[in-house]
């Protein structure tokens, strides 16, 4: 069975997990059973063994799953941006999808498939080509 990761923000937990639902439905499997939206976020910050086995174990994720997805809102997902990096250390290839967020230079790379919007990220997973993405400036 085929893996995922999706990496956002804890702001952006409802998004992740509704997309990590989705891509289960689609016959996807969370990478490592490391679907952190459903974690407790409280419990990691006052067990920093826990804090820093879930950061191994997420970034584990993130590097060996067959899909990666990195869910931009703002600029202040530093631990998805974490994942995004070292997926692209990796030499994997990761998906970005912006949703009007601004561009990062990194989003550019070769290894990124560059998605606007969601719902284009979820056309391209079901007919495996992009539905058409505008000329983005960096901002």
């Amino acid at each position: 069975m085929k893996t995922f990761y999706v990496a956002s923000s804890m702001s952006n937990l409802k998004q992740a997990n509704d997309l990590g639902n989705w891509l289960v439905d689609q016959g996807y499997c969370w990478c490592l059973g490391q679907d952190w939206t459903i974690g407790d976020e409280s419990a990691l910050q006052a067990d920093h063994t826990l804090a820093g086995m879930t950061a191994a174990m997420d970034i584990a994720a993130a590097v060996s799953c067959d899909l990666f997805v990195l869910l931009v809102i703002d600029k202040t997902s530093h631990g998805a941006h974490a994942e995004f990096g070292a997926r692209l250390a990796s030499n994997r290839e990761a998906h970005v999808v912006v949703q009007g967020a601004p561009i990062h230079i990194f989003y550019y790379h070769p290894l990124v498939r560059l998605h606007d919007t969601l719902e284009d990220f979820m056309y391209f997973m079901r007919f495996g080509r992009p539905r058409g993405r505008p000329k983005r400036d960096l901002v």
